[in-house]
């Protein structure tokens, strides 16, 4: 054992474990810094290692265990607080070991499922173990990789690892390992059997549940994101939602907010992209101005590839998505990390893995009710740099899910907060929550109205909870459930996720573990269902008679074929697009007279008016009833109406009707 470094004996202090640490990591590379760039880098990373003693702790933890004989570690380190770092330090200890034993230098082998993750874990070996041997692995090659450290995409190895001898690694570093679980990445883990393999995650917690423990164990270090945000150890957060006109409108008119799915509904709209765009610049002029700085560093999530076309085109920036080759997201995002471009959207590609440090603006267009990728997101703008302190949040999809999800994070910031002034005997505590929410480091912008509904939607979330424990009812009581809920129609995949949002009905998950599969639900419930597994070979004639069967007095519409092909019972939106050219090719096909709204955005107000009343002549349009029918395709957004007509309760008076 070297003696630079830190015996599991002795008991020191965090200042002795500091400058052991530090000693280690300096003599390690002494003897390869060769210019002033690679010297100023090294001097940097231990002087990072010196200030932050958790990276100090989670680096002895892997140690210790390896000399109590474990062959595996987990590590939990919430964005931006330096993985890779502990792990160029851990394997430049394991290295060190055998080399100064005389014996073969350890091969080692970095694995991850993203190839941008792959080329920035390269960066961070060279630049502070640039003598180390690096290269790529790829299953064209006919040699076994020479060198020390060989970096690889799961998907090549899941391809190919058979060609590699399961002993062929001494050290394998799992990043983003909450993804091992899944069969995929799952073969990989399962085939190499190296002396030691360190799992890396920012988010341990896999959205089907899965564990990884089971692999690696209990992490052996953590440090959560409210811990991390608490401490210091990330850019401080000015947290502000944005509504849309109408929300606002409805808000100030006192909106009822009795029932659960009523506070939802209030603020599911999002504002129009117009509104968007010059709320983003606005704010960017806002930093600029306040910090004296040319570029404000710009992330916006979206909600689909177009959405992102779309902002990116208005923002005079760049889009960063899936349907763009490698080459072109290569040179886009190499230009938004040199400040050669100051916005990207993204379209689910920036949720892990993605180093961008400087990133001061993060703007959320889509909404998600995974608290996982949520802070995936958020976390591509919380790492600290020399020149970033602070990050903006503007979210425009700020539905009371999200809410709550924000106040959470928040009252746990508090919390640790507290506990830290506490323990340094600087105690202060902080008011009730009005407009703004300050949390040390925070500024969250919740009005007090928004303040109200979070605190009645989690009084209603927790009377619903008292209900029903659903795990404890049995297949039978289950069958009874969803005969009360629906006896007419079998419950389907859209309608159990809506029951199951409102703690009304267990989750999917659970009906097809218990039953199988959807199909053998509805028909342990009664109901003749037909698997129509084989949708995709379908005729035009018998994708016709098939609707005609399913609905033989109505056209089927966007939203009820969705919903039928989600429950496989009949072919997606998309091919019914691609076989019919259109939806009402595919309606007037089946036998009904329907009229194509495409040119809704060009109807007069006069126009809007008369086909109001054709659609509902004996009582005014509602905000649920307009957001419908606009996804269907029947009629302008409420945005378009705020827009057009000043406000929802105008519209409806100009359409001749009293009630506001």
């Amino acid at each position: 054992m070297s003696d630079e470094f830190i015996n599991s004996n002795e008991r020191l202090t965090t200042e002795e474990r500091r400058k052991k640490v530090a000693t280690f990591i300096s003599n390690t590379l002494k003897p390869v810094q060769k210019t002033l760039g690679e010297f100023e880098t090294k001097e940097r990373a231990i002087q990072d290692f010196e200030s932050r003693d958790y990276q100090m702790e989670a680096w002895n933890a892997l140690w210790q265990a390896r000399e109590s004989g474990a062959d595996r570690g987990l590590i939990h380190l919430a964005t931006g607080l330096g993985k890779t770092s502990i792990a160029v330090f851990d394997y430049a200890k394991f290295r060190q070991e055998p080399i100064d034993a005389g014996v073969n230098t350890p091969r080692a082998l970095f694995v991850v499922h993203q190839n941008n993750i792959l080329d920035q874990a390269n960066e961070r070996f060279s630049e502070l173990l640039p003598d180390v041997d690096r290269s790529f692995y790829s299953n064209n090659q006919k040699e076994l990789p020479k060198s020390e450290i060989t970096f690889a995409s799961f998907q090549m190895l899941y391809n190919s690892a058979d060609r590699l001898p399961e002993d062929y690694f001494d050290y394998i570093i799992y990043d983003e390992a909450h993804h091992i679980e899944a069969d995929t990445y799952k073969k990989v883990v399962e085939y190499f059997h190296p002396k030691f393999q360190l799992g890396m995650t920012a988010t341990p917690e896999r959205m089907d549940e899965k564990d990884i423990t089971d692999h690696f164990g209990e992490a052996l270090y953590s440090k959560t994101l409210p811990e991390a945000l608490a401490e210091g150890y990330l850019a401080s957060v000015k947290y502000t939602p944005i509504y849309d006109d109408a929300v606002l409108e409805l808000i100030g008119s006192g909106f009822s907010r009795e029932k659960l799915d009523q506070l939802k509904l209030l603020l599911d709209i999002e504002p129009r992209n117009e509104e968007i765009v010059k709320k983003i610049i606005e704010t960017q002029q806002e930093i600029r101005n306040k910090e004296g700085c040319e570029t404000v560093k710009t992330i916006i999530f979206c909600a689909d590839i177009e959405h992102a076309n779309n902002i990116a085109e208005m923002m005079n920036g760049e889009s960063y998505h899936s349907s763009k080759n490698s080459s072109e997201k290569d040179d886009t995002l190499d230009r938004f990390r040199k400040n050669g471009l100051e916005t990207i959207t993204v379209r689910d590609m920036f949720n892990e893995g993605v180093d961008i440090p400087d990133a001061r603006l993060v703007v959320f267009l889509r909404t998600t009710q995974s608290k996982t990728i949520f802070e995936q997101q958020l976390g591509r703008g919380l790492r600290k740099t020399n020149d970033k302190t602070r990050v903006d949040v503007l979210d425009f999809v700020a539905n009371i899910e999200r809410l709550d999800m924000v106040n959470s994070l928040s009252d746990e910031v508090e919390t640790i907060s507290n506990r830290l002034r506490s323990r340094n005997g600087n105690y202060a505590g902080h008011n009730d929550k009005d407009y703004p929410i300050d949390v040390d480091r925070f500024e969250f912008k919740f009005s007090p109205q928004v303040v109200g509904f979070l605190k009645n939607y989690r009084y209603l979330i927790e009377i619903r909870a008292l209900r029903v424990d659903f795990n404890k009812l049995t297949k039978e009581e289950l069958i009874q459930l969803a005969l009360e809920k629906s006896p007419g129609v079998p419950l389907t995949d859209s309608s159990i996720r809506e029951l199951s949002k409102n703690n009304e009905f267990p989750g999917v998950d659970k009906i097809k573990r218990m039953f199988g599969s959807m199909l053998n639900f509805q028909r342990a419930c009664g109901f003749e269902v037909v698997d129509r597994s084989d949708l995709n070979d379908l005729t035009k004639e018998e994708i016709i008679q098939l609707a005609k069967e399913i609905s033989p007095d109505e056209p089927l519409v966007y939203s009820s074929i969705r919903e039928l092909s989600m429950n496989s019972e009949f072919p997606s939106p998309r091919r019914i697009k691609d076989m019919f050219s259109s939806l009402s090719n595919f309606q007037r096909a089946c036998g009904f007279e329907v009229v194509d709204r495409s040119d809704l955005n060009d109807l007069t107000k006069e126009e809007i008016i008369q086909l109001a009343k054709e659609i509902s002549p004996d009582e005014p349009l509602s905000l649920r009833t307009i957001t419908l029918l606009s996804k269907e395709g029947k009629f302008i957004t409420n945005s378009k109406i705020i827009n057009m007509f000043g406000s929802l309760s105008n519209f409806q008076r100009a359409c001749g009707f009293d009630r506001v």
